[in-house]
């Protein structure tokens, strides 16, 4: 069986699953696995493809920037189907795709449905805001659907009129756990020693979003002088302004409390915070609607968490796996009130219950899933 990941992205968590993806398929028999990533991708992949034009180029000017994703977003889908056109039959997935161009490129992917299999993993299945007005990102989203015969979603599906095809074959799916092994970073150690001394640690992972609720952590901190808190990622659009959230630090008076880090980690970096830890904070808005990578980089910890309860395949696998502390969504008091009791949160010995959660979502699983459909195809 010949498979062909595409992600026209070179860092990040999609970035990162579809190597985990490309290295498992790779284990089975009978399977040729091409992994189809940017020029300037640093991936070690031995099937590794670099067709796309890069993702980082040294423009200054945010204007400009946006013009080459635009110009990206067109070619990228055209430079891989005259790829596809000119090799034999495959089972396509796409664990990203350019939905800003779609409406451009969807007619030529399906003049090739006949020839090929296409699937798309949908990390992110609420696509309802990726433009500014409901309606083209509707219709964007929908050419995507177009082309697909399988589609393979992480636990929850949310009811969009772009995912109500009866043709379409929907599969749900495990994240699959990433694994600890990597280094500690001894700088980075001492200073979350140095914030943490006889207190406890809790942090908040990954690309900074608004759905995350800093507010209120930064709220709940005021109010539990035994808690510091760390936050550490990279801003994940134009949207989120972090001296919003110091600005508010400073006027509650607990800035000297927080550490922040504001940087993509990298695998080194992220263990290193997570080890220090008591209690990673997932405390999303209630609008969220998706599955977090971050719940499967944590996962070989066996970590303390505190999750809030949203309609997402996140609250909905921490719930029947029974890991973590459960709170309310959107509720500065909830938050509060779990920060002031941590010491309990810490006490609870939940490594079996981790244990289950990474037999069930180990990459094996996810790729057998995919395989069997594929199979059916």
């Amino acid at each position: 069986m010949r498979i062909i990941i595409y992600n026209p992205n070179s860092f990040g968590g999609n970035y990162e699953y579809a190597h985990e993806l490309a290295y498992e398929f790779s284990k089975r028999e009978n399977v040729d696995c091409k992994l189809v990533l940017p020029k300037n991708s640093k991936a070690e992949f031995f099937g590794t493809l670099r067709l796309l034009l890069p993702d980082k180029i040294n423009i200054g000017i945010p204007f400009f920037r946006k013009v080459y994703f635009i110009f990206r977003s067109f070619l990228n889908p055209i430079i891989f189907w005259i790829y596809l056109l000119c090799h034999p039959k495959s089972k396509i997935i796409f664990n990203d795709f350019d939905q800003t161009t779609s409406i451009f490129w969807s007619p030529f992917y399906q003049l090739l449905r006949r020839k090929h299999t296409f699937s798309v993993i949908l990390h992110d299945p609420d696509r309802d805001a990726y433009f500014p007005k409901v309606k083209w990102s509707v219709i964007s989203m929908e050419r995507v659907m177009d082309v697909m015969h399988l589609a393979f979603y992480h636990e929850m599906l949310p009811d969009k009129v772009y995912y109500q095809d009866e043709n379409l074959d929907f599969i749900s799916i495990p994240h699959g756990i990433y694994e600890k092994d990597y280094e500690i970073v001894k700088h980075l150690q001492t200073q979350l020693q140095e914030l943490k001394k006889e207190n406890k640690l809790v942090g908040i992972l990954g690309n900074i979003r608004k759905e995350k609720n800093y507010e209120d952590a930064i709220y709940a901190l005021a109010k539990c002088d035994h808690v510091q808190l760390v936050i550490a990622g990279k801003e994940s659009s134009s949207e989120v302004d972090l001296n919003i959230f110091k600005r508010l630090a400073s006027s509650l008076g607990v800035e000297d409390r927080i550490l922040w880090i504001k940087k993509y980690l990298t695998n080194d970096e992220l263990n290193t915070v997570i080890a220090e830890l008591d209690v990673i904070l997932l405390n999303y808005a209630s609008s969220f609607t998706s599955q977090s990578g971050i719940l499967n980089l944590i996962a070989p910890y066996s970590p303390n968490i505190i999750v809030s309860q949203t309609s997402s395949a996140l609250s909905e696998l921490c719930e029947r796996f029974k890991i973590g502390h459960i709170i309310e969504a959107d509720s500065k008091e909830a938050l509060i009130h779990a920060f002031n009791k941590v010491d309990q949160i810490c006490g609870k010995n939940s490594e079996e219950n981790w244990k289950s959660y990474g037999e069930y979502a180990s990459w094996e699983n996810n790729v057998s899933i995919i395989l069997s459909k594929f199979g059916e195809s």
